[in-house]
């Protein structure tokens, strides 16, 4: 009992002789860098300099923990003196101002104070009560600031709840049983490795892939089998937008020969460099969706299907093209008699050409989609179709189609319909001083008659391919502006070819090209009593082809003498007489009476040319055309062609009372 009571009172006296209480519990702070601050302060003991971490987090969260020393790049340490009768030194200040540049906003510097787990006070060797005291202070004191350590890293650790059941198991499975596995909690939360996760840890569609045995049985459950480790091929690349990323292939290809098209050209834009052929595999042999663009920058660029195939609307093994300007994008159905599709884009560009062989005349189309009138009238919907490549009609020799030798004319080109697989036809639409119902053939039902040797009539449309109630398009027309020395030998090409499908457009026969021009005049002019003289009222116009027709109109009033005159009037192209006679006359005295002349002519030349009424007086004393009551003459050039053996209306006198 004595020793027990010698030793509280030397605590007791040790505890007078000095004060040493560890009253914050903390042992670390962490303070926010600004630009601008290099010393930090803390607020709690810190022992020895030595026992001080520092610890540097930058903006993006990385933490360093520093090295203390005297370096420019390492933290200093100060701690505040003890003040008596304490035996600790409350909080420091560190220094840190790394290569002379203060830490920045959003870092942060953590100051921790780690003691060593150690324990280095020995009572026997103090000399002294107040000795004694004083380690046994500092003692107790380093194992509060120890416990602190501790108390904050298990802070830090996975820990069960005080109200957890008795009896579970927190401790983890030998090293041998958790290799290659995961920490789980089995269903009454003991701590087990797994191999495989339990239900519920992960979503219900993704459990078999995170659960499957290999990586191959992982892609079979998400359905990628080999694709996710399959060569990258057919319209895929790799890396090229970025490092991992797989990207649809469309690296043009320039082709400037006949090309076999294979399986390499799907998602491929082949740069057509015409004229040349693309050679489709048979469709079957590759997969459906399989396609490639192909672009034409010149020439026309021809694709054939195999004779097992079709392209659309198109008979079995016909080819399609792709005119200079435009691109179609090529895909199939991979069916056994396949279907490929042709997706065209930009101008379809269409191309005609003429040609004569063996005093044969051929037209050849080169084209597009081209879009139809239903053939059925009572239907309003349009119909496109896609012309075979090259697509053609031969006018025989001998087969006239209704011209004369040595004159002018105009042939008009037809595509007709022909329930979706299209053909040329031709046709002349004026004759005779007439102009066919050419135009209207594109509103309404029409007959293809096949052409031959026996095709001699004009106005008649002859086709490649005999059609009935079919619906037409008219695409151009030819031009002999000299026609040909002998009708149906057709010894040369025409003088001009024009396309009159998109992008282009034309007149259609029988409408004006230019005008009405008209010219009034009022002044009284005196007739010639042997012959025709002009009389002012007259009007000049340059036809744009020798191959159309001027249309003149000629009105006003008339006057005789007071002796029964009789004057007649009628239109004069310079000094060729191209209407018929109105006669003017009012029985016993002097009147007027009014004039009415309306013809078409064909000038025949692309030259300024002078229309004019022109009169006479056929019998009495005197006559005059026109009188103060004015005379009119209006022309316009008219779409046709007129055979010129019947140019001139005949000169048979019209009365005008």
């Amino acid at each position: 009992m004595r020793r027990w009571f010698y030793a509280v009172v030397i605590l007791f006296c040790g505890a007078v002789g000095a004060l040493a209480t560890i009253s914050s519990a903390l042992n670390s702070i962490t303070i926010p860098g600004n630009n601008s601050q290099t010393a930090f302060t803390f607020p709690f003991v810190g022992v020895a300099a030595s026992d001080i971490s520092v610890i540097y987090t930058n903006a993006s969260g990385v933490q360093t923990t520093l090295t203390q020393g005297p370096g420019t790049t390492q933290y200093q340490v100060t701690l505040n003196a003890a003040v008596a009768p304490s035996l600790w030194g409350v909080g420091g200040t560190v220094s840190y101002n790394p290569s002379g540049t203060p830490i920045a906003s959003g870092t942060t510097l953590t100051i921790v104070r780690n003691l060593p787990y150690v324990q280095l006070t020995s009572l026997q060797n103090q000399a002294s009560w107040g000795q004694l005291a004083q380690a046994t202070e500092m003692a107790l004191d380093q194992l509060a600031m120890q416990i602190q350590q501790i108390s904050s890293g298990l802070s830090r650790t996975l820990a069960g709840p005080v109200n957890d059941p008795a009896g579970l198991t927190y401790t983890l499975p030998p090293a041998a049983q958790r290799a290659n596995h995961i920490v789980c909690f089995d269903a009454s939360g003991n701590v087990i490795a797994c191999s495989t996760l339990p239900a519920g840890t992960v979503s219900t569609p993704m459990q078999p892939v995170v659960n499957a045995a290999s990586l191959s049985a992982a892609r079979t459950a998400m359905g990628l089998n080999s694709a996710a480790t399959g060569v990258v091929n057919y319209g895929l690349q790799q890396g090229v937008s970025g490092a991992n990323n797989i990207d649809v292939n469309q690296t043009p290809v320039q082709d400037s020969t006949n090309q076999s098209v294979n399986a390499a050209f799907h998602q491929t834009g082949r740069i057509c460099t015409g004229p040349i052929t693309y050679t489709l595999p048979r469709a079957n042999t590759t997969w459906a969706g399989f396609g490639f663009w192909v672009f034409a920058v010149s020439g026309v660029c021809t694709i054939t299907p195999n004779a097992a195939d079709n392209f659309f609307d198109v008979a079995s093994g016909t080819g399609i093209a792709v005119p200079p300007g435009s691109w179609v994008f090529i895909w199939t159905n991979a069916a056994s008699s396949g279907t490929w599709w042709a997706d065209y884009h930009g101008p379809t560009n269409p191309n005609l050409v003429a040609g004569v062989n063996s005093n044969a005349l051929t037209f050849t189309l080169y084209a597009g989609p081209v879009q139809f009138r239903d053939p059925t009238l009572a239907n309003g919907d349009p119909l496109w179709s896609l012309p075979a490549n090259g697509i053609s009609i031969t006018i025989p020799s001998t087969a006239t189609l209704g011209t004369v030798s040595s004159q002018p004319f105009r042939l008009w080109l037809f595509l007709a319909y022909n329930s979706g697989t299209p053909v040329l036809g031709v046709a002349l639409c004026t004759v005779n001083a007439s102009i066919f119902d050419c135009a209207s053939w594109e509103s309404r039902q029409n007959h293809g008659f096949l052409v031959g040797v026996g095709a001699t009539t004009a106005g008649a449309l002859y086709t490649s391919s005999a059609t009935i109630n079919d619906a037409v398009r008219i695409i151009g027309y030819a031009e002999y502006s000299s026609g040909l020395a002998t009708a149906g030998t057709w010894a040369s090409a025409p003088t001009k070819l024009q396309l009159c499908i998109a992008p282009f457009s034309c007149p259609l026969p029988g409408q004006t090209v230019q005008g009405p021009q008209s010219v009034t005049t009022f002044v009284n002019t005196g007739c010639g009593s042997a012959s025709f003289v002009g009389t002012g009222v007259e009007r000049q116009i340059t036809p744009t082809s020798t191959i159309n027709l001027i249309r003149f109109t000629v009105a006003g009033t008339a006057i005789n003498g007071t002796d029964n005159g009789l004057t007649a009037v009628a239109v004069f192209r310079g000094a060729t007489q191209v209407s018929n006679v109105a006669t003017a006359s009012v029985a016993g005295v002097s009147g007027v009476s009014p004039v009415f002349l309306q013809g078409m002519e064909q000038p025949a030349t692309t030259s300024a040319v002078t229309y004019q009424a022109s009169c006479e007086y056929l019998s009495g004393s005197s006559g005059g055309f026109p009188t103060s009551n004015g005379g009119n003459i209006i022309l316009e050039e008219i779409m046709g062609a007129l055979e010129p053996a019947n140019d001139n209306m005949p000169r048979t006198a019209r009365k005008v009372a």
